[in-house]
């Protein structure tokens, strides 16, 4: 399968227009290819930022501080989104103000997208981390090694005191949005040391691959899980 890959912003919209749907079938380690399409990872990080909050405008210091990208990095983007019709401005004083274009031709199938790769881990976190009780949660697998496909599931972990209604709930609200199955593991955090303990399998895998980090501290949990060394266990 041939790639489109683009360096520059000249005719970006067309190009766009016509790579979009070819991107989203039959594409294989998603994420780092949405980085080729896009250009950079802070075009990416602004967009999905942006697509994800499409009825709220930012300031750019704002976004430079919750995305921890430099200002003059995501001010340059800002400004090349802008010339491209995707972002639009808004001077309030001696500030500007940034939002998506809801009215692109394709903003439906960019959302998309973006949702079901790079934006996945980022609706996720953001529900999660308004519920009490999450020591860690996080993604594993496929999805968070970057090689996942069109349609590979979403491995998550939570680790923490609540009721399994509580996650199936938001599990469902996200697979309806992305368009993914989330499959989601729960343990308290006296079974969540238990299976440290016993060297589980599955924290076995999660030890040595990489992850991506919702709820908590990823070093904090990397040496709880690492406690006892698994160098020589037989398997």
């Amino acid at each position: 399968m041939s790639i489109c890959v683009h360096k520059g912003n000249s005719g970006f919209g067309l190009f766009l227009r016509i790579c979009l749907y070819s991107l989203t079938s039959k594409i294989d380690n998603m994420t780092s290819k949405i980085d080729r399409l896009f250009g950079s990872k802070t075009r990416v990080s602004l967009l999905s930022k942006l697509l994800m909050n499409p009825d709220k405008s930012f300031y750019i210091r704002e976004l430079s501080r919750e995305l921890g990208i430099p200002y003059g990095m995501l001010y340059k983007e800002e400004k090349n989104l802008t010339s491209l019709g995707l972002v639009n401005e808004e001077k309030r004083g001696k500030v500007t103000l940034v939002s998506i274009n809801k009215n692109l031709p394709y903003f439906d199938e960019l959302k998309s997208l973006i949702m079901k790769t790079v934006g996945l881990g980022d609706l996720l976190k953001s529900m999660l981390s308004g519920l009490k009780g999450i020591r860690y949660a996080l993604v594993y697998g496929s999805f968070a090694s970057g090689e996942e496909s069109e349609y590979s599931d979403v491995d998550l972990l939570i680790i923490g005191n609540m009721s399994e209604e509580k996650i199936l709930n938001i599990t469902s609200q996200v697979e309806k949005e992305v368009g993914r199955e989330i499959n989601h593991i729960l343990w308290s955090e006296e079974e969540f040391m238990k299976r440290v303990e016993s060297k589980h399998h599955l924290l076995r895998e999660i030890a040595s691959k990489p992850v991506i980090m919702l709820v908590g501290e990823e070093g904090e949990f990397g040496r709880t899980v690492k406690k006892w060394s698994y160098k020589d266990d037989k398997a």
